[in-house]
């Protein structure tokens, strides 16, 4: 097999080869049998096999620390931006499906794109048969352009590696479609499957840009998906209608910002400390986004940590004293695993830690 395709699986792979190699070290010591790598391999494979999303779920789950937030709504799956790592967080979420229904970016920013290369690969060796379609702001289609064009060598390694499956070339494409509607109530709706919808409104980023904020409807139930340049006025004018109305916007931690800012001027780091300006002015602090959200009457809500990233350990204590600070309605920190989700008696969040593999199990058990 040439490098093409293992690179493509090196990153589960090598979590497999990690057990194998384990097992060896002690059977070596103790005479254990090879069943015992088997079944933790197999283990391994299981935990990442995809999970269908029930057609009552309305669930959205941060799924890395950069932009990824995968939305599961009346059977279909959508997400929201394509950050570093995205494909990976999906697949330890056991939610990296074939048929993903579309990728939505809220902006034209690296940073947000940064995996979309790895969720196009990733989705096209599940066995993905079609186009994945992405969708957002002027430029998008370019980006869409870019990596299409970028990946063309390995697709056609790829496809002579594995010529003996049924891998459709045309399942390893990205596409930019066309919205469908004309602005509607200064809405455009990008996807109707006549269940669920997915409405946007173009907001002014900081920096002068255009952001996109989404509306997800599904009978009455509304989520919204926001940039750093959605304000309280923004969330209200795209709440308006729902029976039950969530949200999941970035945030930064201004004391935090502060201390790294201080630390590159220390150092003598100018562009890092001249950057770190930059991050304050253009997203909003945890403190504004919870008055916003409450300015808004969004019934619950999770602010993703936007900067610094809530996986050091300094960095989890400081944006917990920020939501400590901030108690004003349920708004909580959206890291990796917490998400919102839609039941019958509204929306209520769920914190990092029980896996969606464990809510759809004690789901399926209440329904029994």
């Amino acid at each position: 097999m040439k490098l093409g395709v293992w690179s493509s699986i090196a990153g589960f792979g090598l979590g497999a080869a990690a057990i194998g190699g384990a097992w060896l070290w002690s059977a070596g010591r103790s005479g254990e049998s090879l069943p015992a790598v088997e079944r933790a391999i197999a283990a391994r494979y299981e935990a990442a096999a995809p999970v269908e999303p029930g057609a009552d779920v309305f669930r959205a789950t941060v799924c890395a620390e950069a932009p990824c937030l995968l939305v599961e709504v009346s059977g279909l799956s959508f997400l929201f931006g394509a950050g570093k790592d995205a494909a990976a967080g999906l697949r330890a979420m056991g939610r990296l499906r074939p048929d993903l229904d579309a990728v939505f970016l809220s902006d034209i920013n690296p940073a947000s794109f940064e995996g979309l290369a790895a969720i196009r690969r990733a989705t096209w060796l599940e066995g993905r048969h079609g186009p994945l379609p992405v969708y957002g702001p002027p430029g998008v289609s370019r980006v869409v352009d870019g990596v299409n064009l970028m990946m063309a060598g390995a697709d056609r390694v790829t496809a002579v590696e594995l010529s003996s499956t049924s891998l459709s070339m045309d399942g390893a494409l990205l596409q930019a479609p066309r919205p469908a509607q004309a602005p509607r109530n200064g809405r455009l709706t990008l996807f109707d499957s006549g269940v669920v919808s997915v409405q946007v409104i173009a907001v002014h980023g900081a920096a002068g840009d255009v952001e996109w904020l989404y509306r997800v409807e599904a009978d009455g139930r509304v989520l919204l998906i926001a940039g750093c340049g959605a304000a309280a006025d923004d969330l209200s004018r795209a709440a308006e209608g729902a029976l039950a109305a969530a949200a999941i916007v970035p945030g930064v931690s201004p004391t935090l910002l502060k201390v790294h800012r201080d630390a590159a001027a220390r150092t003598s780091r100018v562009y890092q400390a001249a950057a770190l300006d930059v991050v304050s002015a253009a997203c909003p602090s945890f403190e504004a986004q919870a008055n916003a959200l409450g300015d808004a009457r969004i019934s619950a809500a999770l602010v993703h940590p936007a900067f610094p990233l809530s996986s050091v350990a300094e960095a989890r204590a400081g944006w917990k004293q920020d939501r400590a600070r901030n108690a004003i309605l349920p708004v909580d920190l959206g890291e990796v695993g917490a998400g919102i989700e839609f039941t019958a008696a509204g929306a209520s969040l769920f914190e990092a830690g029980q896996p969606a593999r464990e809510a759809d199990s004690i789901r399926n058990s209440a329904k029994n």
